[in-house]
């Protein structure tokens, strides 16, 4: 009897020592990871979060009980890059997993997973990862591991390699240029006509875009590199096309006879997400411009002319003299503002002397435009009312303009002499205020960060103030946000290469009350839309 007692006595020890060893089992299979990320691979990994079906995630819990769980993901490089969720996050919502149920990571949870602001960072700083391009050649793992969500966050899901996926990320080549040859001549004929052209990247996506940029080098002995890089060296001519090449025509700005520029090619980030080495950017390089000469190019003056021999100022219209040059070569010999290029010049010395019958004695009024640093030379002489007074002009007398234009070696290119014209002073108008204003106009597309400058576009600006009650039957009213604001002026202005925007606007004195005036711009066309406006203030000068 003793015996048999024994016997069971050691089976309940045994089976006691099983359930205990059970109780000592660790979490980490209850639920499985299926990690896959599709190509082609990105280095931006806001691609990862924002592309549909770019990461596929697929978690299975084995519990027998609903689990609420969230997610942390750690990605790590063979060259010394590390990102991993930070100690302690949690986001807002749990995912509900349901026993033996696969499941599928929703593309906001995803989002979510890949934020910038829930990572711990090392070899790397999130300005070379965010804002550049974006994660380093490289072999990397991406893990994912699941975590409780409710109580004490400890993993569900077993570590790596399980819930890993490898990749591996390269960067494409550069455009590299074809023709023109560096530091070459390049002639045309009577027309202007240049061939650029460079090759498409191999692994490039259909329907790349690439950024041709032309640098004009006021500086012949430069380093075209520095002329590039240069914030001082303005762009000469940009276009955006998915060609591999620009015809540089008689459309796009004249080159000047003899110039050296620079020029290079950028192939743009498109919707897969390729990364290019050295952001795209392609080599640079220069060639001298050899056109042919312009023959007959005749400077004339636009204001005054035979047909309006004077000129009128008051406080709102400034003394203007202004000229241009007849384009033989175009269409019915209109004007244009830079045929002056083709000639070289960089320099006009202004005269002005006494008319046929005026009656100062000694009058003489000079002033020399150079060419500055934008590369765009003044092609006319302004001077306020005040200005113009205190230089010596005179109601009633009559003045003569005589301009001299000179190339960069200081030889006379032209001269012209205006007609003789008479100095008016003008009834003053209507009290105005001017303001000035300066912006930088940039667009993005829907759904994406990055920005682009709205180069040589339309824009339409208006001068506005919050309405009163009981204002005037003479005000323009326009609703905004729900705001009631008067329209004081409007202006239409052309952006430059860079997107800038300069600008002014005249409104009436009697319109101004209160402290401040509102400015809006908008550009102008279908194309562009905005669904979150806001406005700027400005102080009104006293």
């Amino acid at each position: 009897m003793n015996r048999i007692m024994q016997k069971y006595f050691l089976v309940l020890v045994l089976v006691t020592s099983s359930f205990a060893a059970g109780a000592q089992a660790t979490p980490f299979g209850q639920v499985n990871v299926s990690f896959t990320i599709t190509p082609p691979y990105s280095s931006k990994l806001s691609d990862y979060a924002s592309i549909p079906n770019k990461v596929l995630l697929i978690l299975t819990s084995t519990d027998l009980r609903e689990k609420q769980v969230f997610l942390r993901i750690e990605i790590t490089g063979d060259n010394g890059v590390r990102l991993m969720t930070k100690q302690g996050y949690k986001p807002p919502q749990p995912l509900v997993l349901q026993p033996n149920v696969p499941t599928m990571v929703d593309i906001q949870t995803i989002s979510r997973l890949f934020d910038v602001n829930s990572f711990e960072i090392q070899g790397i700083t999130a300005e070379e990862i965010f804002r550049r391009n974006g994660l380093p050649e490289g072999n990397y793992q991406f893990c994912v591991r699941v975590y409780n969500y409710i109580g004490d966050q400890f993993p569900l899901s077993p570590a790596a390699p399980a819930g890993c996926t490898q990749i591996r990320l390269t960067q494409l080549e550069p455009p590299l240029l074809v023709k023109p040859l560096d530091k070459t001549d390049q002639s045309s004929g009577e027309i202007q006509n240049l061939l650029f052209t460079w090759n498409i990247p191999p692994g490039a996506e259909p329907g790349t875009e690439y950024l041709f940029r032309v640098i004009e080098m006021l500086d012949p002995a430069r380093n075209p590199n520095d002329a590039v890089n240069s914030r001082t060296s303005p762009v000469f001519f940009e276009t955006r096309t998915s060609s591999p090449f620009v015809l540089y025509g008689p459309g796009q700005p004249a080159l000047v006879n003899g110039r050296r520029y620079a020029w290079y090619v950028t192939a743009l980030q498109g919707r897969q997400g390729v990364a290019y080495r050295n952001g795209g950017r392609s080599e640079v390089r220069s060639f001298f411009y050899k056109g042919a000469p312009v023959a007959g190019g005749k400077l004339t003056f636009i204001n005054p002319n035979a047909g309006q021999a004077w000129v009128g100022v008051n406080n709102e219209n400034d003394f203007l003299v202004s000229w241009n040059w007849l384009n033989p070569n175009a269409p019915a010999n209109i004007l244009t503002d830079t045929t002056y290029r083709q000639y070289g010049v960089t320099r006009y010395d202004v005269e002005f002397v006494p008319g046929k019958g005026n009656t100062q004695k000694a009058f003489s009024y000079k002033k020399a435009l150079q060419l500055p640093s934008n590369g765009i030379l003044p092609q006319s002489v302004v001077l306020t009312e005040q200005a113009a007074y205190t230089a010596g002009f005179r109601n009633g007398q009559f003045y003569r303009a005589i301009v001299r234009a000179y190339n960069r070696d200081n030889q006379l290119v032209q001269q012209q002499t205006s007609v003789d014209f008479e100095y008016r002073s003008l009834t003053d108008a209507e009290p105005v205020r001017k303001a000035k204003l300066s912006a930088v106009i940039k667009y993005s597309f829907e759904g994406k960060q990055q920005q682009y400058a709205a180069g040589n576009t339309v824009v339409a600006v208006e001068a506005l103030r919050l309405a009163a009650p009981g204002g005037p039957a003479w005000e323009v009213y326009t609703f905004i946000d729900g705001k009631k604001y008067v329209q004081l002026a409007t202006a239409s202005a052309t952006t430059k290469a860079d997107g800038s925007l300069e600008t002014e606007l005249s409104s009436p004195q009697k319109a101004l009350t209160g402290d401040s005036i509102y400015f809006r711009a908008q550009m102008t066309g279908a194309y562009y839309y905005s669904a979150h406006f806001k406005m700027l203030a400005a102080k009104v000068p006293a």
